[in-house]
């Protein structure tokens, strides 16, 4: 018999594409994830432990059963998958938020490369690469949008409304003449991620329909952050953990500009 959670994936699921859409990512992409916080209102009671994992074939669930909220998914996906194939569901809480993994489950995928088993799994190099091109792509396309959303002359806005900010990208630029470096074109380039912030707080009706998407975005930017662009920066250890976080919150944040640019948006 269907969980109360059954409903509740069918329109996650849904606000993402549907699930034929998500199964073929994950065929062609090895790994999905999805913010799934919508999963919260489904518990009547207010769910303690909301970490789980499940495989499941056309079948039904492979192997270990989870939590309910976890469990609902054999009521949903075995339709859609294909005979012979595994697919690999986890739902994790990061930084608060509940985020959902799903890949296909073979013998070459029972360990990582894939979803991360323990927090000390350090990525080996070529993932460390990688990671600096999800990190790096991402950022630049940032920047551009925020280009694009304020405007030509964005830069005499800031100086206008947030001159603190382009002061110091002015300082970095000057500091790299004076250490015989060329300075970047774009004075946007020499940003932080509080930077980023503060941009889109101040011009909140730009960048956001409401306070609350605002502080979404500004959550899944600290994310973004702590888990990927500051551990890549400082030469510190790099896990699958940090790598999942931060791709969970790339993903939220192109989701999230991809709305933005759209004619009704601009």
């Amino acid at each position: 018999m269907p969980s109360q959670y059954t409903n509740c994936w069918g329109k996650i699921f849904d606000m993402h594409g549907g699930i034929e859409h998500l199964l073929n990512r994950v065929r062609s992409e090895k790994l999905v994830s999805i913010h799934v916080d919508e999963l919260r209102k489904c518990s009547e009671k207010g769910r303690q432990n909301w970490n789980g994992k499940v495989v499941i074939s056309n079948k039904g669930i492979v192997g270990s059963v989870s939590g309910a909220h976890v469990n609902a998914l054999k009521h949903i996906l075995p339709e859609h998958i294909l005979p012979e194939e595994e697919i690999e569901c986890q739902v994790r809480v990061e930084d608060g938020k509940l985020l959902y993994y799903m890949r296909v489950y073979t013998e070459i995928t029972r360990r990582p490369p894939g979803l991360p088993i323990k927090e000390d799994d350090i990525l080996n190099t070529q993932e460390q690469g990688e990671f600096y091109v999800l990190v790096s792509s991402f950022e630049k396309d940032l920047r551009n949008f925020i280009e694009t959303k304020l405007g030509k002359g964005f830069v005499k806005r800031l100086e206008n409304d947030l001159p603190p900010v382009v002061d110091e990208w002015k300082k970095r630029a000057e500091a790299d003449r004076r250490w015989g470096i060329e300075p970047e074109r774009d004075l946007i380039n020499y940003a932080l991620l509080t930077d980023y912030t503060q941009i889109i707080k101040k011009y909140r009706r730009i960048f956001a329909s409401d306070d609350e998407e605002s502080g979404e975005i500004v959550t899944n930017l600290k994310i973004y952050a702590n888990n990927g662009r500051n551990p890549l920066m400082h030469c510190r250890t790099l896990t699958s953990q940090k790598y999942y976080a931060t791709k969970a919150a790339v993903d939220f944040l192109r989701a999230w500009i991809e709305r933005r640019t759209k004619p009704e948006n601009k």
